[in-house]
C-alpha cells in the first residue's frame, strides 16, 4: 500500500493484512474500510498526518482516522478527523495481494 501524495509523489510501500480492519456497509451500497491503529505503520501515519494538517493546520494527530473506501474502483484513503468530521482523500496503490485481502473480508 502506497498513498499518492498531492505534490505528485508517493509513500514508501508497506503490507497491509487488514486484520483489524473495521468494516462498515452503508444503505446506499458504499462501503467503508476503517483500519486500525495496528495496521498502519508510522511512516504511512506521518504522511497521512501531513496530508491532512496541509488542508487543516494545528489538529490534534491523535483525533485522526484512517478509510479505505473505493470510488470507480480507484482505492482512496480517507483521512477524517474524528471530532469535526473535515477530512482529506487521496489515492492509494494496492499490491494485488491487498486487493485480494480485500475481496475476500468484504460480504
Amino acid at each position: 500500500m502506497q498513498i499518492r501524495l498531492k505534490n505528485g509523489g508517493k509513500t514508501l510501500e508497506f503490507e497491509c493484512a487488514f486484520k483489524e480492519t473495521e468494516i462498515i456497509h452503508f444503505p446506499d451500497g458504499r462501503i467503508e474500510y476503517k483500519l486500525s491503529e495496528d495496521e498502519v505503520n508510522s511512516h504511512f501515519r506521518c504522511c497521512a498526518n501531513f496530508e491532512y494538517q496541509a488542508k487543516f493546520p494545528g489538529v490534534d494527530a491523535q483525533s485522526l482516522e484512517y478509510y479505505l473506501i473505493f470510488e470507480d474502483n480507484t482505492p482512496y484513503l480517507f483521512i477524517r478527523n474524528k471530532d469535526n468530521n473535515t477530512f482529506v482523500k487521496n489515492e492509494l496503490i494496492l499490491t494485488s495481494s491487498e486487493m485480494d485481502i480485500i475481496k475476500k473480508i468484504t460480504k
